[in-house]
C-alpha cells in the first residue's frame, strides 16, 4: 500500500519540477542565443543585413545625437532638406526601449536593442502559453519556436518590425486576461503593450493585435449559449457576399478615378472618389447599434458589448499614451505619397508570400537564402517571377508544424486553440497577398487578361494607373484593407506572417501536451507523411540529378543579370541538404510521439533539445553581421568632397545628392557570392541614405518609406525621347530614350555634390544620369586618372570595386536667395498631381538638351518665386519688381536641427527665399519680431521683408507634440487609474455579475 504524500513533499516536488523547466527554459534559450548571436555577442560584429545596417544604425545614432546635445529629437536636418525626426515612425524617438542607448556606447546599444527584443518575444510567448495552463514544456517549445523562427528573427534587419513582434503575444494575453478571465488589468495591460508597439515604430502590429483581440470577443460571445450573438454572426455571414461584391465594385470605381487623375488635362476638375471609407464607417456604425440595442435589451450581447468596450477603450487609451510621437507621425504621414493613394502612388500588395514558399515550412531553406551569398531561386517561379522576397524563410522548427498540426482546431480543446486557428489561417492568407486572389488566378488563364486586364508588373511601388483592378483586389488582404477602417494604409502582407507565427508556436505548445496526454496518433500520421514525402524528394533530387541540374542552370541563366546571381552548385546543394534536414526532424518527431505518452518528461526534455539543435542549425543563417569597423571611419566620397571643399569652398552651407540605387556591376556576374562587408563599406564610403546623418551631411532627396510628396515631385525621374538634335550629339540611336531626373529641381535645393554609378546607361532607371552632367565638374575620378600604360587596368579596377563618381554642381542654387517678383496663387490643399502640375512645370523646366518642349516659356527662380497666399494685397506691397543687385545677399550665420538664422541685406522690399523644407511647426522672426513664413516654390520657406539689412531667425516649435505631450500625460493618467481600479476591484465575467479574482 503506497503512503500518501505529504503536502510538504508535494510542494518540494511541484517546485522542484518548477526549477527543473525554468531550467530547461533558460538553457534552451542560452544555447540558441548563443547560437544565433555569438558574432555580435563575441567577436565585435554588428548587423548589417538589409535596413539594419544602412538605414537603422545612422538613423538610431542621428537621434541619439539630439538627446546627446540636450534636445528633443524633433527634427533632421540631414534628410531631404530637413524632414521630422520624431514624426518618422521608423525613428521611434520615444519609444521606452531606447534606454539602451543611454546606457551603452551605439554600437552595444545597437546589439542589446535586437536580442533584448528577441529575448522579450521569448518570454512573451511562454507568458502567453502559461496563461492558457500549457505545460511548461509546452510552453518552452513555443516560446522557442516564435522567438527564434525565421518570422520574427528575420526581423532584425527591420526593427521597428521585430518590436511589434516581440510585444504581440503580451498583447493576446493581456486581451486574454480581459475576454476570457474578466481581470481588469487586462485593459491597462493592453493599453501599454499596444503603445509600445505604436512607439516602437509599428502601429501595424498593435492594429492587428488589437483586431485579434476583438475577434476572440467575437468568438467568446457567440459559443456561449444561448448566444444570441451567434445567430447574429450566421445572420451577418450570409450578407458578407453581396458585401464582398460592394467593396469589389468600389475598388473598381476608385481604379477608374485613379486612371481618370492620370491622364486629366491640367484645371481638370478632378473625379468623384468612391466612398469606400464612408462605407465602412456606416458599415461599423449598423453593427455597432445593433449590438447596443441587444445589450439594452438584456441578451449575451451585453457580455459582448463589455468586452470589446474594454478591448477599444484600452486601444484608445494606447493611442493617448503615445501621442507625443503619434500626432507628429500622423502630422507628416498625412503629407506624403502614401497618404495620396487616389493618386496611384501607394500600393499595398508588394512582396506578397509566394504560396510555394509554404514547402520552406517543413524543408528549411529549400529555395536557398539571400545571407549565404546567392539570390533565392524562389523569386525566378512562376506564376510571377521577378516579385521579390520580403522574408526570406518561414521555418518554425518540423516539430513545431507537427504540433500545431495536432492542437489545430476550433472545437474544443484548450483555452485560445480555436482563436490561435482562426488567426493562423487568416493571417497565412493575408500574406499571401496577391496570390490569394481569385484575380490574379484568372488572370493567368490564357485569353482571361484581355478581359480582366494583364498581370501588374513583378514589383511595383505604385497603383496601376491603366483603370483595371490590381492583382491583389479579391483576396483576403484586400478585404481586411476594405473593410478595416485605416487597415489600408498600411502595405506588404508578409508582415502578417509574425502573427502567423505567433499562432502556429502557440498551437505547438498546445499540440504538445496533447500529445503526452495520449492523442499521439494525429502526430504520428503527420510526422510520417513529411518523413515519406522527405525521402520520396530527395530520392528523385539524386535520381533524377541531370534533368535538376539542367533545371537550376535555368534558373540561374534567368537570374544572370540580376544584383543577387544564383550559385548552382550551392542551390543545389542547399535544396537537397533542406529536404535531408526535413527527414532527420520528421523520423526524430516520429519517436517522440511514441514516447511521450509513456514517459513525458523524458520526452519533453529531448523535445526541447531537438528543438534546439533544429532551429540553430536551419535559421542561424538568417542573422547576418560584419565588422564594426564597416560603420567606422570617413566614408571614402566625404573625404573627397571635403578635399574638394579645401579646394575650391562653397560660398555657405550646401546639400549632397546620391542619385540612382546601383551596386558594382561585378557584383552580378553569375556565381559570385555576395559579401555584405564589401556591401556595407562600399554603401558606407559611397554615402547611400542614412550613412549620412550620424555625419551630419546634409542630402537633397531620399525616398523614403514616407516622403512628403510636395517635396518628392522636384525629384521624381521618367524616361522621355530627347530631339533629334541632342540624340546626335550623344550619339544615341534613334529611338532610345534618356532617364531623366529633372535637374533644376536638384539645382534649387542647393545639391553641390553628386555621387552617381560609375557607368553611365543613358535609358536606365538605376544608372541613367546623363541630365546631372551638364554644368558639372567631375572631381573623381579626377581627369587623367586613367592615363598611362596601367590606366586600363585602373579603370577596370575602379569599375569593380568603386563604381562611383562625384561631381561638383557648379548651377546649384545658393541655401538661400532674394527676388524682388512673385506669381501670388492660392493656397493648394489636397493631394491630387493635377492641383500641382501647372507650378511644378514651371519650377522645373529650364529647356535643357534633353527636355525641351517648343512654344514654352523658361521662368528664372533666381529672379521669380512662387508664393502661396490667401492674402496676396499684404504680400504683394513686398514685392518691388526690381531685379536682385549683387550687393543683395541672403546668408546662413546659423545652421542647427531647431534653429536657422538668416542675415538678409535688400536695397528694395523682396522675399527671402530659403531652400528648406516648408513645414508645420516651423515659425520666424524677424529682427526679434514675429513674422510669417510663406509657402514658396511649393515647399520652401519665404518671408517678405522691406528693404533695409534684418536677422532672421526659424525655429522648430511643433504643435502637434505640445498637444501630443499633454495627451500623453493625460493617458498615461488615465492607465494608472485603471491599474488601481484593477488591483481594488474583482474580476468580471461579462455577464454584469461580480467573481473573485482568484
Amino acid at each position: 500500500m503506497t503512503a500518501n504524500k505529504s503536502p510538504h513533499a508535494t510542494f518540494l516536488s511541484s517546485y522542484g519540477r518548477r526549477i527543473a523547466a525554468l531550467g530547461l527554459a533558460l538553457t534552451a534559450f542560452t544555447a540558441l542565443l548563443l547560437a544565433v548571436f555569438h558574432p555580435a555577442l563575441f567577436h565585435d560584429r554588428q548587423f548589417a543585413f538589409q535596413d539594419a545596417g544602412h538605414f537603422y544604425y545612422p538613423l538610431l545614432e542621428r537621434v541619439q545625437q539630439e538627446w546627446a546635445a540636450g534636445r528633443w529629437p524633433l527634427w533632421s536636418q540631414e534628410a531631404s532638406a530637413g524632414t521630422p525626426l520624431l514624426g518618422n515612425p521608423t525613428a521611434a524617438v520615444l519609444y521606452p526601449g531606447k534606454i539602451v542607448f543611454f546606457v551603452w556606447p551605439h554600437p552595444w546599444a545597437v546589439r542589446c536593442y535586437v536580442i533584448g527584443h528577441i529575448a522579450l518575444a521569448f518570454v512573451a510567448m511562454g507568458t502567453l502559453l502559461r496563461g492558457w495552463g500549457i505545460s511548461p514544456v509546452g510552453s518552452i517549445l513555443g516560446a522557442l519556436a516564435y522567438a527564434f523562427g525565421v518570422p520574427v528573427l528575420s526581423q532584425t534587419s527591420n526593427m521597428i518590425f521585430l518590436v511589434g513582434a516581440a510585444w504581440a503575444p503580451l498583447g493576446f494575453f493581456a486581451a486574454d486576461r480581459w475576454v476570457r478571465c474578466g481581470q481588469r488589468l487586462g485593459i491597462p495591460s493592453l493599453t501599454m503593450v499596444l503603445a509600445f508597439q505604436v512607439l516602437g515604430g509599428d502601429p501595424e502590429a498593435a492594429y492587428v493585435t488589437l483586431a485579434c483581440a476583438v475577434g476572440y470577443a467575437v468568438g467568446m460571445a457567440a459559443t456561449r449559449t444561448p448566444s444570441a450573438i451567434g445567430r447574429l454572426l450566421r445572420i451577418l455571414g450570409l450578407v458578407l457576399i453581396p458585401l464582398f461584391l460592394v467593396f469589389l465594385a468600389l475598388s473598381w470605381w476608385s481604379a477608374r478615378v485613379i486612371h481618370d487623375v492620370a491622364v486629366a488635362a491640367p484645371g481638370t476638375p478632378p473625379p468623384w472618389k468612391a466612398p469606400r471609407e464612408a462605407v465602412v464607417i456606416l458599415a461599423w456604425g449598423i453593427a455597432a447599434a445593433v449590438l447596443a440595442r441587444r445589450a439594452r435589451r438584456g441578451r449575451d450581447g451585453r457580455g459582448f458589448a463589455t468586452m470589446a468596450a474594454g478591448l477599444i477603450g484600452g486601444a484608445a487609451l494606447a493611442l493617448a499614451v503615445s501621442g507625443a510621437q503619434l500626432l507628429p507621425i500622423l502630422e507628416y504621414t498625412g503629407m506624403s505619397f502614401r497618404a495620396a493613394e487616389s493618386e496611384g502612388f501607394h500600393d499595398i500588395y508588394p512582396y506578397s508570400a509566394h504560396p510555394l514558399q509554404l514547402l520552406d515550412a517543413i524543408w528549411p531553406n529549400l529555395y536557398g537564402t539571400v545571407e549565404g551569398g546567392y539570390r533565392t531561386w524562389l523569386n525566378a517561379l512562376p506564376p510571377k517571377p521577378g516579385s521579390r522576397v520580403w522574408m526570406p524563410s518561414v521555418y518554425l522548427g518540423g516539430l513545431t508544424v507537427v504540433l500545431a498540426g495536432v492542437a489545430f482546431g476550433v472545437r474544443g480543446g484548450p483555452p485560445g486553440r480555436a482563436w490561435l486557428s482562426l488567426v493562423a489561417i487568416v493571417s497565412l492568407l493575408a500574406a499571401l497577398g496577391y496570390y490569394a486572389s481569385p484575380l490574379f488566378w484568372a488572370r493567368c488563364l490564357p485569353g482571361w487578361s484581355a478581359t480582366l486586364g494583364p498581370l501588374e508588373p513583378p514589383f511595383s511601388q505604385q497603383v496601376r494607373t491603366d483603370g483595371y483592378l490590381r492583382d491583389g483586389d479579391s483576396g483576403v488582404y484586400w478585404f481586411l484593407s476594405s473593410s478595416l477602417p485605416g487597415f489600408a494604409s498600411f502595405r506588404y502582407p508578409p508582415k502578417l506572417l509574425v502573427f502567423w507565427a505567433l499562432a502556429v508556436s502557440g498551437l505547438a505548445g498546445m499540440g504538445w501536451d496533447l500529445v503526452v496526454a495520449g492523442r499521439s496518433r494525429r502526430a504520428m500520421i503527420f510526422a510520417t507523411g513529411l518523413l515519406a514525402a522527405s525521402l520520396i524528394a530527395a530520392a528523385a533530387s539524386w535520381i533524377g540529378a541531370g534533368p535538376v541540374h539542367g533545371w537550376f542552370n535555368r534558373l540561374a541563366e534567368s537570374l544572370r543579370t540580376s544584383d543577387e546571381p544564383l550559385n548552382v552548385a550551392r542551390a543545389l546543394a542547399d535544396f537537397r541538404g533542406a529536404i535531408g534536414h526535413g527527414a532527420i526532424v520528421a523520423a526524430a518527431t516520429v519517436g517522440l510521439a511514441r514516447l511521450a505518452p509513456r514517459r513525458p518528461w523524458l520526452a519533453g526534455v529531448l523535445a526541447v533539445v531537438i528543438l534546439t539543435l533544429d532551429l540553430g542549425l536551419a535559421n542561424a543563417y538568417h542573422i547576418i553581421t560584419v565588422p564594426q569597423s564597416a560603420f567606422e571611419g570617413t566614408p571614402k566620397a566625404l573625404a573627397l568632397i571635403q578635399e574638394a571643399e579645401r579646394v575650391n569652398p562653397s560660398p555657405g552651407p550646401f546639400r549632397i545628392q546620391r542619385i540612382g540605387r546601383w551596386w558594382p556591376a561585378r557584383w552580378a556576374q553569375t556565381g559570385l557570392p555576395r559579401q555584405f562587408e564589401t556591401i556595407t563599406r562600399w554603401e558606407r564610403n559611397t554615402l547611400r541614405p542614412n550613412f549620412n546623418m550620424p555625419l551630419r551631411i546634409q542630402s537633397t532627396f531620399y525616398h523614403d518609406t514616407i516622403e512628403p510628396m510636395d517635396f518628392g515631385l522636384f525629384f521624381l525621374p521618367w524616361g522621355l525621347d530627347p530631339d533629334p538634335e541632342s540624340a546626335r550629339i550623344h550619339g544615341l540611336k534613334p529611338d532610345q530614350s534618356v532617364w531623366y531626373y529633372p535637374r533644376r529641381g536638384f539645382d534649387l535645393w542647393n545639391t553641390r555634390y553628386f555621387i552617381v554609378p560609375g557607368r553611365l546607361i543613358w535609358d536606365n532607371s538605376i544608372r541613367g544620369y546623363a541630365s546631372i552632367i551638364p554644368n558639372s565638374t567631375y572631381i573623381y575620378p579626377g581627369p587623367g586618372s586613367f592615363q598611362g600604360p596601367e590606366g586600363p587596368e585602373r579603370r577596370k579596377q575602379w569599375g569593380e570595386t568603386e563604381d562611383f563618381r562625384i561631381l561638383r554642381n557648379e548651377a546649384a542654387f545658393p541655401r538661400a536667395w532674394i527676388v524682388h517678383r512673385a506669381y501670388l496663387v492660392p493656397p493648394i490643399t489636397g493631394l491630387r498631381l493635377a492641383d500641382r502640375n501647372k507650378i511644378m512645370h514651371e519650377l522645373l523646366y529650364q529647356g535643357d538638351e534633353f527636355w525641351k518642349i517648343p512654344n514654352t516659356p523658361v521662368r528664372d527662380p533666381h529672379t521669380v518665386a512662387w508664393v502661396e497666399t490667401d492674402h496676396p494685397k499684404e504680400v504683394d506691397k513686398f514685392l518691388s519688381r526690381d531685379l536682385p543687385t549683387p550687393d543683395e545677399t541672403a546668408t546662413i550665420t546659423h545652421d542647427s536641427p531647431q534653429r536657422v538664422e538668416v542675415t538678409a541685406v535688400l536695397r528694395s522690399p523682396g522675399l527671402v527665399v530659403v531652400s528648406d523644407f516648408y513645414y508645420p511647426g516651423w515659425n520666424v522672426t524677424v529682427d526679434g519680431r514675429p513674422a510669417e513664413i510663406l509657402k514658396t516654390n511649393r515647399a520652401m520657406r519665404g518671408v517678405a521683408l522691406p528693404a533695409g539689412t534684418h536677422r532672421l531667425v526659424f525655429r522648430y516649435d511643433p504643435l502637434s507634440f505640445r498637444l501630443g505631450i499633454a495627451l500623453s500625460l493625460l493617458g498615461l493618467t488615465a492607465v494608472t487609474l485603471l491599474i488601481i481600479w484593477g488591483l481594488r476591484g474583482p474580476s468580471l465575467n461579462h455577464r454584469g455579475n461580480l467573481r473573485s479574482s482568484a
